[in-house]
């Protein structure tokens, strides 16, 4: 398996399904002008040195696209945690990465925050209003923005927002898109809150990152009175929101409830205060909050419970075929197994020796069927070589943590050892039919297909069972990649099609057998 050749897919799809995603959204051109000069040198390096190009490519595309990526939406984290110095720090580093699309800007912006959380107010708001005369139109709205929450003072930010600045440029900014849907909330018109995130479903989701539309939810859930869904949303998607803020929230969907007792006790509980949540808790202790059940329109109602089940479907559906870290146990426990025994063969002959690998355990169809027959288990925990590890590795990760998440730790370790036992054994059943018994196979690839099959299954059922079109939209992610898994498998010698078909079948076979005879809980 030539690593050359792999990272030459990876990097070529990679960058045309980010060139597809920019034109398509109209928005961070930066984005597109890097994908088309790593494909341009990496056609250039093709053309010269074809052997060296993907590691060139590989390269480029891990410096100025993944840790890009995986650096703002830590940033965001970091943000949203509060925790503007950090953040700042990374996002100085991403600007040398990626100079386009305002990032350069973004750590003076950091830094005003940084210094209003430390108390030094008039010292934030000296910087942020520099960026009045000095930045770009987009940054100046920010910044000005940023200052009416800090100050709690809705009422002037909504007419702000209404009067002055156009509907479409607050759609295309994050900042001015949360500013304002909490506005709507915060002087009362939670109807009018709920129709704009609906009118504006799209755009809240083409916004680059999933924040403002659980933060857009956030509010909605709280100022409706839905005490148990803003629960469930600071435990899933807003998980690393700050325990002050998620209060807060929390306090809000009890004063809307009608509950002030609660409400009012959860506020005067939170004990670090910045300035700007300092300012909310006093607006919301000395302001009550109209019950939502006395203010929400019938309309409203209907379109709420549509929110509340977009938000369902994402959780049960989004984190299918993703690079997000999650706790996902039983997968990280798979994953330590295979590198431990990788390790365990090295210093015994080498991972690439043949000879090792069989007395490891290595699946040879004759010692099989002549009583060997562990081998079709230990086999799934051997590699050939680093990059066949790291391969598999790979897709454990993106594939593991949903299936595990989806069906419990338990279905899907069954499901996966299943795969892989299975597809092992019919493997050294037709090599046997067809006379080929000395055919060696070892690998976790079976099992992980079939992960590939259980995650097929479980987005198909939601498309065809809920509507659901985020499960529709993912289901055609995983076809792809199984095409593309079906043309490497065509295209790169010493890979077993055969092996990582079956497995696919039985991941398929076992997942719905384990939908029809369980019962999966609501997440909601």
């Amino acid at each position: 398996m030539d690593i050359n050749i792999i990272l030459l897919w990876l990097v070529t799809i990679s960058c045309v399904s980010l060139a597809l995603r920019v034109l398509l959204s109209r928005r961070n051109w930066g984005w597109l002008v890097t994908a088309s000069l790593i494909l341009v040198v990496m056609g250039s390096v093709y053309s010269i040195f074809p052997s060296q190009a993907g590691i060139i490519g590989g390269i480029l595309w891990l410096l100025f696209i993944l840790i890009p990526v995986i650096g703002l939406r830590q940033v965001n984290h970091l943000v949203y945690q509060e925790r503007f110095r950090k953040a700042r720090r990374i996002a100085t580093v991403l600007s040398w990465l990626h100079p386009g699309d305002g990032w350069w800007e973004q750590p003076k912006f950091l830094l005003a925050l940084e210094l209003a959380k430390k108390g030094e107010t008039d010292t934030a708001k000296y910087r942020l209003e520099n960026y009045f005369n000095h930045s770009s139109y987009n940054f100046e709205l920010t910044a000005k923005a940023i200052q009416f929450r800090m100050e709690a003072r809705w009422e002037d930010c909504l007419h702000w927002l209404r009067t002055e600045v156009p509907d479409s440029i607050i759609w295309e900014n994050s900042n001015l898109v949360i500013t304002y849907l909490q506005a709507l909330g915060e002087v009362g018109d939670i109807n009018g809150l709920i129709w704009t995130i609906k009118a504006h479903q799209q755009q809240l989701e083409y916004l680059g990152d999933s924040i403002p539309i659980n933060l857009a939810r956030l509010y909605v859930f709280a100022f409706s009175g839905d005490v148990r869904t803003v629960n469930k949303l600071c435990q899933t998607s807003l998980n690393f929101y700050p325990k002050n803020r998620q209060k807060f929230w929390l306090a809000t969907a009890y004063l809307a409830q009608g509950d002030e007792e609660k409400g009012r006790n959860l506020l005067l509980s939170i004990s670090e205060k910045d300035i700007s949540l300092e300012n909310s808790i006093n607006q919301r202790l000395n302001k009550p909050i109209a019950r939502a059940i006395d203010s929400l329109t019938a309309e409203s109602v209907v379109l709420l419970e549509r929110i509340k089940k977009n938000f369902k479907q994402e959780i049960n559906y989004k984190g299918a075929i993703s690079i997000t870290p999650t706790k996902a146990y039983t997968t990280y426990f798979i994953m330590a197994i295979n590198i431990i025994i990788f390790m365990v063969a090295i210093p015994l002959g080498g991972s690439a020796n043949v000879e090792t690998l069989y007395h490891l355990g290595a699946a040879v169809p004759e010692e099989i069927a002549s009583g060997e027959p562990w081998r079709v288990f230990t086999a799934n925990f051997l590699h050939f070589g680093y990059t066949h590890l790291v391969s598999n590795l790979l897709g454990l990760w993106i594939l593991g943590p949903y299936v595990e998440f989806y069906l419990g730790w338990l279905r899907y370790l069954l499901i996966y050892l299943l795969s892989g036992v299975g597809a092992i054994s019919l493997f050294a059943l037709f090599a046997i039919m067809v006379g080929r018994e000395e055919d060696i196979l070892v690998g976790a690839s079976a099992a992980i297909m079939g992960l590939m099959g259980a995650t097929f299954i479980i987005l198909l059922r939601g498309w065809i069972q809920e509507k659901s079109s985020i499960a529709q939209e993912r289901l055609r992610l995983v076809i792809l990649i199984i095409a593309l898994q079906v043309m490497f498998d065509f295209t790169v010698p010493n890979v077993s099609f055969f092996g990582h078909t079956a497995g696919l079948i039985l991941g398929m076979l076992l997942t719905s057998l384990t939908l029809l005879v369980t019962k999966r809980k609501s997440t909601i």
